[in-house]
C-alpha cells in the first residue's frame, strides 16, 4: 500500500548524548521555553516555528546548560518542514525555564538519533519506540468471532494499547460485547436523511465503520504518527450502502523519556460525507470509548476524575480528565492511563459514561467520553469538527497531581520564544 522506513541508527530509549559545541556548526536560532513547575518523567512536548532554513538542511538541537551543550532529539514537521518538535526532559532543580540552540550542520554530518517508527504487518500498523510496541491500529477487517453474526466484523480501531512494560490495556470482541473494539469511536444515535443510524451496535445491522486509507504517516526521533481515514457507512434496509460521515483519526506517539510512561495524542476530525447534514443525537454513550483489559474489575482497578469523583459517582458527570489504573500480570505490576480531554472539544468539559461496579457481576470496566451526551451535536456539510485527546500511559500507580499536570501541559503548552 505504501512504504514505511523500518530501520535507522537508534540510540537506547531515554539516552541523551553530551556533545561539546561543534566547531563546524552554525547557530541559527535560540529557543527559550518558560516553565511554571517541575517537568514530569514523561516530558513536555513543545514546538516552534523554524527560521528560514531549506527543507533539506541538516541541523541539531542542544539544550544550553552553562558552558555545555546537551544534544536533544528533535524532529521537523510540515510540508515545508517549518516546525520543530522536541520534548522538554525532567531535570533536577526545577528550573523556571530552559534554553536551546539550533545549530546548522555541514550536509555530510551524520548524528544518530533515537527513533519512533511504524511497522505495517498483517493488516496492523504498529507504532513503536525503538523495538518496543506501544499500540497497534487495525486497518484490516477483524472478522466476527466464530459462530457470531458477520455484522460484528469491522476495521479502524486501536488494539493493543500497551503499557510501557508491555502489558495489553485493551481488549476486543469480549463475550457479550462483540462490538467493543479496544480504543474506538463510533456513534450510536446519528440522524441522517430522516433516519436514525446506529454505528456502535454492529449487530443491529444499521451501520458500521471502515478504514479506507492512510492519508499520511510520519517517523522520527520525537514522535511517530499516522492519519487514518475512516467511513461511517449506513447499511440501507432495502439493501446497499451509503456513507454518512467521514473521519480522520490522527494518532501520535512520543518517544519515551522514562521506562514507565509515555504520551499518546488522539485527534478526531469529523466531516459530513456529502451535502446532507448529520446530527450526533443525545445519548448516554458514544464517541471515543476504551474497553480496558479483562484483568480489571471492581476489586483490582480504580478510577478518578478531575472533579475528584471515583467510579461509583462518575457516570453522567463531566470531567477534564479521567485516571484509570489497576493490577496487571495477575497483581505483579500496576498500569493504566490518564485520559485527558481538550477544552476546545464540543460540550466541554465532556460528559462521561462508565459502567457500574456490578457490571457482568465482576465490575468489568468501560470508559467513554461522550460529547453528545445530554446535547445533540449538529454537523453541517463542508465543515470540520475536531476532538482532541491525550493519554498518559504508565506503569506504577499515579495520583491526581500527575493527571492534572499532564492536562495542563496538553491544554496550555509552553509558548516557545524564538530569537
Amino acid at each position: 500500500m505504501y512504504a514505511i522506513r523500518h530501520s535507522r541508527r537508534l540510540l537506547p530509549l531515554g539516552l541523551i548524548v553530551m556533545f561539546a559545541p561543534i566547531a563546524a556548526a552554525q547557530r541559527v536560532a535560540t529557543f527559550t521555553v518558560p516553565l511554571d513547575g517541575p517537568v514530569p518523567a514523561e516530558g513536555v512536548p513543545v514546538s516552534a516555528e523554524l527560521p528560514d532554513l531549506p527543507a533539506e538542511a541538516a541541523f541539531d538541537l542542544y539544550e544550553v546548560r552553562g558552558a555545555e551543550r546537551e544534544w536533544v532529539p528533535s524532529q521537523r514537521e510540515g510540508g515545508g518542514r517549518k516546525r520543530l518538535h522536541w520534548l522538554v526532559a525532567p531535570r533536577a532543580g526545577g528550573a523556571a525555564g530552559r534554553v536551546y540552540e539550533l545549530a546548522r550542520l555541514p550536509a555530510a554530518t551524520d548524528v544518530p538519533q533515537a527513533e519512533m517508527n511504524l511497522v505495517d504487518r498483517d493488516g496492523v500498523l504498529t507504532l513503536r519506540a525503538g523495538e518496543r510496541e506501544l499500540l497497534g491500529y487495525y486497518h484490516a477487517v477483524q472478522q466476527a468471532p466464530a459462530g457470531e453474526s458477520p455484522l460484528y466484523a469491522r476495521s479502524g480501531f486501536i488494539h493493543p494499547l500497551r503499557a510501557p512494560h508491555g502489558q495489553v490495556l485493551t481488549q476486543i470482541q469480549p463475550m457479550g460485547d462483540f462490538h467493543h473494539y479496544g480504543l474506538w469511536a463510533p456513534w450510536p444515535r446519528v440522524g441522517f436523511e430522516g433516519r436514525e443510524i446506529d454505528f456502535w451496535n454492529l449487530g443491529d445491522g444499521k451501520g458500521t465503520v471502515r478504514f479506507t486509507r492512510f492519508a499520511a504517516t510520519s517517523e522520527g526521533s520525537v514522535f511517530a504518527e499516522y492519519q487514518a481515514e475512516q467511513e461511517h457507512v449506513v447499511l440501507l434496509p432495502e439493501g446497499g450502502e451509503k456513507v454518512a460521515l467521514r473521519e480522520v483519526q490522527t494518532v501520535r506517539g512520543y518517544r519515551m523519556l522514562a521506562a514507565d510512561a509515555y504520551l499518546l495524542d488522539l485527534t478526531i476530525v469529523l466531516r459530513c460525507a456529502g451535502a446532507v447534514p448529520v446530527t450526533l443525537l443525545d445519548y448516554r454513550y458514544g464517541g471515543p470509548g476504551w474497553r480496558p483489559t479483562a484483568e480489571w474489575n471492581r476489586t483490582n482497578s480504580e478510577m478518578l476524575t478531575s472533579e475528584g469523583l471515583a467510579r461509583p459517582a462518575i457516570d453522567g458527570s463531566r470531567a477534564r480528565w479521567c485516571l484509570v489504573q489497576g493490577e496487571v500480570d495477575g497483581g505483579g505490576d500496576y498500569a493504566g492511563a490518564a485520559w485527558l480531554t481538550h477544552p476546545g472539544n464540543f460540550n466541554s468539559p465532556e460528559p462521561m459514561r462508565v459502567w457500574p461496579e456490578d457490571k457482568n457481576g465482576r465490575g468489568d470496566v468501560f470508559v467513554n467520553f461522550a460529547p453528545a451526551k445530554g446535547r445533540d451535536w449538529p454537523l453541517e456539510p463542508g465543515k470540520d469538527y475536531v476532538l482532541r485527546y491525550r493519554f498518559l500511559v504508565f506503569n506504577g500507580h499515579r495520583a491526581a497531581e500527575a493527571a492534572e499536570g499532564a492536562w495542563r501541559s496538553f491544554t496550555k503548552p509552553p509558548v516557545v520564544q524564538v530569537e
